[in-house]
Order: structure tokens, then sequence, then C-alpha cells
């Protein structure tokens, strides 16, 4: 219960403002989530999408959030588009630990990845 109780929050910001750090963001924009997935679950259902929006994706994406968006469209009545043509693209579930980052830089809406590979 100390832990839980008295240490948690610390510990959070802490490993929050390491991160940070670390992938080029401010610790207040980073919220920790169980994984990659989850992650972009909770982006794509924090968006305000409207009737006749469309969500654009690559051929790349990962079948679970694949499901996602093409769920979250159909109930806001926007559109879920393959692009024809192939786009660069990085795996974020992956890349933390791969490669350097620099989220401001960046420039994203939002990112996920996982920390542990």
């Amino acid at each position: 219960m100390d832990f839980i109780l008295r240490r948690l929050d610390g510990l959070l910001e802490e490993a929050r403002t390491a991160l940070a750090a670390y992938v080029g963001a401010a610790p207040g924009d980073l919220t920790f989530v169980e994984n990659a997935t989850s992650g972009v679950n909770m982006a794509a259902r924090s968006i305000d999408l409207q009737p006749g929006d469309e969500v654009l994706a690559t051929g790349l994406e990962y079948g679970a959030c694949d499901l996602a968006w093409e769920a979250i469209c159909a109930r806001a009545g926007a559109r879920y588009v393959r692009a024809k043509m192939p786009l660069p693209a990085g795996d974020g579930a992956h890349a933390p630990g791969h490669v350097p980052l620099d989220l401001e830089a960046l420039g994203a809406d939002f990112y996920s990845g996982n920390c542990h590979n």
C-alpha cells in the first residue's frame, strides 16, 4: 500500500520526465499506456470525427489498429481510406528502443510506441 498510495505518483512523474528527455517531448505531453495499440485506440477515440471526415492509412497498419479505426470511423460516419501508393512509414511500436526520436520535431498529432523492445 505504501508504494501505491505514497510513491507511485512521484515515480511515474520521474519516469515520464526521463522518457520525455529520451524521445524529445515535454513530460506533460506523455501518457503511459499498456502498449502501443492501446495508445492508438486512446488517441483515435479522442478525435472528434464528423460525417464526411476521412482518416488516411497506409497498407502498413497493424491489424488491431485497422479494426479500431474502422469501427471509430463507422460510428462517426467518417471514411477509413487506404492510400493507393506506399508511403514512407516507421514502426512507432518498436522505434523508441531502436532509433533516435524527436517527437517535437516529428510534429505528429499523436505517437504511440513501446519502450520494452
